[in-house]
Formats: structure tokens, C-alpha cells, sequence
């Protein structure tokens, strides 16, 4: 090698002519005695052999032992550039491919990995000849050498393996997001998240719930860190941060990703995560893969448009598990102005006053009643109230912790029509002989009543749903917004229990769901009415079997109260209570 180094202090141009001196001799005899004469080995030694000239390759040895290479950084390079030594072209690394899949060899995983990189940086000055080879190039499918098309290429290994089964894959030895133009170049497929369609049990979004809260701390700790020590990926997030913070979770441990390719029949393989972007939406098999970086960090770093990947799956797992300890990122105030929007349109709508309409009693047919003797005891009855003794109310706004919950039932599937529905009012009464004097259903209507009158309902055209299946909500106004209702005839409970319609209609709509708890219906309770929208995010999880809220007496929420007759009260007061303990009056 001292000797090629003294050779080429001697070269004093890159590119020497044939008549310029190199030493003491002109540059063409130099060039001849390194190669040129016939029956004797080139003066080039590389791999352990010498070669002419014209046999070896400049540059990083990207096909190993296949081909000779010279280093173009060594104290040589002038005189490799003098002999006019090449780099590899597109040609040369077709050829090398080519001898490969004809090869029975199959160790040559360094050089695939180095010769596909090489070319991807080669290819935006490739010959429409190169480019012509290219789209024939043989690609490993995981059994044989492939040159026909269709085949495909899929960034997760896993799924590559799995449906490698069903139709070609590229098993490709690098990261697709490394080589895009030679995918494209060789006419290879590339599969993204959105080819596959998430195949799922219709309660998967209810399990999936209980991580949400979760999910939302991870992304506030994810941003935080991005800001901080990486701007440049901060910003590469696809969409708003709020966004993804509010995504929807699936957990079905038998996840599935369905394919459907042109005519064929649709491929579906198993899967650990996938992410659906139209709507925002993640599924896990179970409820540990969101945090792990081959999962859940894998389909996050996919919404990020540039950037690595490895570091941003790395950074989200390393989120997750922080987020489990309880720690916070630095800026996460986004849903608690979300639901405090929600909140205060109902609160200015609730402020409205609306008058009882007083129903005449239907007259009915019966027997006159029996006249008790004096020694015949009065047995008490429980009733309902009249709706007519609640024409006042008082509405407040309580403000304390948000958390959620969900959990998985069995139930009928969630109708996507939404039909007329009832006007409220149709029940039928109940006997007043029975130890109960109202049925189930004038109890529900009783409610239904109560909560128009409660949040000005008459106004929104507030209808009746509850008799109806599938709908997943009791009532629905103009605006489009839905309402759940949990009556309970005595004080308000603390917990309530969603159905599996229920939640996901909450999950679907959002702040566009609100629960009524209606409480004191019965005479000598006081009324209460609580209003919660997006319940899943502002009431706290208890698991059951199916969707358990609690907090109702704790959490943020409209409140209105119906003061019992004759409490002095003429006109309705309206406070909004801004903190515990702490109410002002409007």
C-alpha cells in the first residue's frame, strides 16, 4: 500500500490526460503496466488476488468478496482516480443481485442490505436501460428467488410472516422507510396501515376505554419530550396533538387485519396493533402491547411524516410506562377546556325557563272505591311526583377530578339509524292498588319530563328514545346531542352502569353524549338533576361487567334542583359553583 501511496503523491491532477507525466513516465504506459498487457496478472492486489484495473470496483466494498474494491479514502485515491477505477454502477449491482439469487448460498444478508442501500442513492441518476432491469430484479420471498409481480412489501415483520402464507412478500432485509425509490424501482408492492382493515368483536372500543385516560397522559409525556429535546420531530406529527391525544382504543385479543387485494378473496392474519387514521383509532391484542415499542410504539411513530421511527417507539414506550407511575407531561389542559364547552352550553340552555305544560288526567273507568272502616289501618303508598310541582329549579356548575371506565357486555349491536322516536308523556299509569303506586315506564317518562324541564327542553325539541333498541341514548335534541338517563326514585347514587350500546354511543359522539342523573322522583326526596357530558372522560372507572361510572356525587357536572312547593322560592336561582365550597350566584 506505501508503495500505491508514493505512486500517487506523484499524480498531480485528479483526472491525469494520456501524455501527462506521473513520476518518469507518461500517464498511458502507467496505466498499461498496472493492467493492460496481455498474460499478466493486474498490479492491483484486493481480496487476496490481483486484478487489472478494470476488474476492480472504488469505494466501500458493498458485495463483499464477490467483487475486488480499492478505497477511495485511502492515500492511494489519486492514483485509483489516474487508473480510472469506477464505482459500482446500477449495472454492476444488478449483476451482483442476479449471481446471487442463482447462487444456493443464502448467508448474503450484509451484502443485500449494503448493495439495496447503495442503490437507493444511486437511483435518481439511473438510465431508463438501469431502470428497465430493475423491474425484473429477483427479490427473496422467503423461499425462492421471485421475478414475477405481484409481489408485496410490509414494514412489520409479523405480519409480513403471517401473510406471507397467502400472497408474495418481499422479505426485504431492511426497513422499507429505507429504500422507498427502490421498492417503487423494482415494481414491488408497498402495503401500508390503511390497505388493512382491523377486524374486531363489536365490544372491543369498551375494554379499550379504561385506557384512554392512560393513553391521553402518554401523548402529553411523549409532546413534552419531543419539545424538549427534539423540535424538529415535534413537529412532524401528521396532525394536532390534541388529536391524537383523544384517539379511541380497541382491545380484542383476537385482533385480526383483514387484506383485500383487487379480485381475490380478503386475507385476514393476526395481529398485535394496528392503527386506523379515518377515524382516529387504535386496536391492541391485549391490554400491555400499547405500551410496548414494537406495538403500540410502532403504530404511533407512523403518524409522524418524518424522522426515526425506532427512537420515536423507543420514546413512546418509555411514555407509557411513566404515564402508569403517574407522571404527567407538562402541558395537558386540552380536554378540560373540551369539556368545559360542553359543560357551558348546557349551562346557558339550562338557564332558560320553560314552563310545565299541565296535562289534563285521563279519565278512567272503575270501580268506586271501598270506604275503609275506622279499623282498617291506612297502608303508605309510594308515589311519584307530580311534574307540576317542579316549576322551579336551581342550576349550578360543580367542578372536581375527571377520570373514565369501561368494561365489556354482551348486548346487541348499536343501530346507525336513528328513527322518529316518542313524544314525552306516553306512558300508561299504574294501578293504585299495587305497593308501588307508578310502573317502571311512568317512572322513566317522570325522568324524561324532568330533564326537558331541567335543561330548557322544549327549546331543543328534546325527544323520547328509550323505547327503542339499539339507539344507545334515551333522548336526542335538535342539535344533534344525546342524552342517557339513570333515574333513581330516593337520594342520587354515586354509580351508574353504561350498557354496551351506551358506551359505544359515548364512545362515537363524544362531547355530543351527556348523562342525566335524575334523582329524588319519588315524594319526600329532593329532585336532583346532574348532567355529565362525555361521561367516560369526566367520571371515574369501577370495573364490573359492564360499564360502571362513579363520581356522580363528586365530579363536575350541571346541576339543577327543584326546591319542594312552598319553600319560598319565586324565581329560579342559578349559581355556578367554581370550586368546592365556593358558589357564585347569577
Amino acid at each position: 500500500m506505501l508503495r500505491y501511496a508514493a505512486i500517487a503523491a506523484n499524480c498531480k491532477k485528479r483526472e491525469p490526460a494520456p501524455d501527462d507525466i506521473v513520476g518518469d513516465l507518461p500517464m498511458r504506459k502507467l496505466r498499461a503496466r498496472f493492467g493492460s498487457q496481455p498474460n499478466r496478472p493486474g498490479l492491483i492486489y484486493a481480496n487476496g488476488s490481483w486484478f487489472v484495473p478494470s476488474k476492480v470496483f472504488r469505494g466501500a466494498p458493498i458485495f463483499g468478496r464477490l467483487r475486488p474494491f480499492v478505497s477511495e479514502r485511502s492515500a492511494a485515491e489519486q492514483l485509483w482516480r489516474a487508473l480510472r477505477i469506477p464505482p459500482p454502477s446500477i449495472t454492476d449491482c444488478v449483476d451482483v443481485l442476479n449471481e446471487i439469487a442463482q447462487a444456493t448460498s443464502d448467508d448474503q444478508d450484509e451484502i443485500l442490505v449494503n448493495t439495496y442501500v447503495y442503490l437507493e442513492q444511486q437511483l435518481p441518476r439511473a438510465s431508463t436501460r438501469e431502470l428497465t432491469r430493475l423491474r425484473g430484479l429477483p427479490l427473496w420471498n422467503g423461499s425462492v428467488w421471485q421475478a414475477d409481480r405481484p409481489i408485496y412489501v410490509i414494514a412489520h415483520g409479523e405480519t409480513a410472516q403471517a401473510l406471507s402464507s397467502h400472497v408474495a412478500v418481499w422479505d426485504l432485509p431492511v426497513a422499507p422507510a429505507a429504500v422507498p425509490r427502490l421498492i417503487a424501482a423494482t415494481n414491488a408492492t408497498l402495503l401500508a396501515e390503511d390497505d388493512f382493515n382491523p377486524v374486531v368483536h363489536e365490544g372491543a372500543f369498551v375494554p379499550g376505554a379504561t385506557l384512554e385516560r392512560h393513553f391521553e397522559a402518554a401523548v402529553d409525556l411523549l409532546r413534552d419530550w419531543l419539545a424538549r429535546r427534539d423540535p424538529k420531530l415535534f413537529g412532524a406529527l401528521s396532525m394536532p396533538w390534541e388529536k391524537l391525544a383523544r384517539a379511541q382504543i380497541a382491545i380484542d385479543p383476537q385482533l385480526q387485519i383483514e387484506l383485500r387485494l383487487n379480485r381475490r378473496m380478503p386475507v385476514s392474519v393476526a395481529a398485535q396493533a394496528h392503527l386506523m387514521r379515518t377515524p382516529l383509532a387504535f386496536y391492541f391484542a391485549d391490554s400491555e402491547a400499547p405500551g410496548e415499542a414494537d406495538a403500540g410504539g410502532r403504530v404511533i411513530a407512523r403518524l409522524f411524516t418524518e424522522g426515526d421511527r425506532d427512537k420515536l417507539a423507543l420514546a413512546w414506550s418509555d411514555s407509557w410506562h411513566k404515564a402508569a407511575k403517574g407522571e404527567r407531561g407538562a402541558v395537558t389542559l386540552v380536554q378540560d377546556r373540551a369539556d368545559g364547552g360542553a359543560l357551558d352550553s348546557l349551562f346557558e340552555q339550562a338557564k332558560g325557563t320553560t314552563p310545565i305544560t299541565r296535562r289534563a288526567k285521563a279519565k278512567q273507568a272503575h270501580e268506586a272505591p271501598k270506604t275503609r272502616t275506622a279499623a282498617e289501618p291506612s297502608l303508605p303508598v309510594r308515589r311519584l311526583k307530580r311534574i307540576e310541582d317542579l316549576s322551579e329549579k336551581i342550576v349550578d356548575v360543580a367542578a372536581e377530578n375527571n377520570e373514565i371506565a369501561a368494561k365489556q357486555s354482551r348486548r346487541r349491536g348499536l343501530r346507525d339509524d336513528v328513527p322518529v322516536g316518542k313524544r314525552i308523556g306516553e306512558s300508561r299509569p299504574a294501578p293504585q292498588s299495587a305497593p308501588l303506586a307508578y310502573s317502571a315506564e311512568e317512572k322513566e317518562d317522570l325522568a324524561l319530563k324532568i330533564l326537558q324541564s331541567a335543561i330548557n327542553g322544549d327549546s331543543a325539541e328534546l325527544r323520547d328514545y328509550h323505547h327503542l333498541r339499539g339507539i344507545g341514548a334515551d333522548a336526542l335534541d335538535k342539535l344533534g346531542r344525546y342524552f342517557e338517563i339513570k333515574a333513581s326514585f330516593g337520594e342520587i347514587p354515586d354509580d351508574v352502569t353504561l350498557l354496551g350500546n351506551q358506551v359505544e354511543r359515548a364512545l362515537r359522539e363524544g362531547n355530543k353524549f351527556s348523562l342525566a342523573v335524575v334523582a329524588g322522583l319519588e315524594e319526600g326526596y329532593d329532585t336532583v338533576v346532574k348532567i355529565f357530558p362525555n361521561p367516560l372522560r369526566t367520571l371515574k372507572p369501577k370495573p364490573n361487567t359492564s360499564v360502571t361510572l362513579t363520581g356522580i356525587t363528586e365530579c363536575k357536572a350541571l346541576t339543577v334542583r327543584f326546591p319542594p312547593p312552598g319553600s319560598g322560592l319565586t324565581a329560579p336561582e342559578v349559581s355556578v359553583e367554581v370550586k368546592a365550597g365556593e358558589k357564585g350566584t347569577v
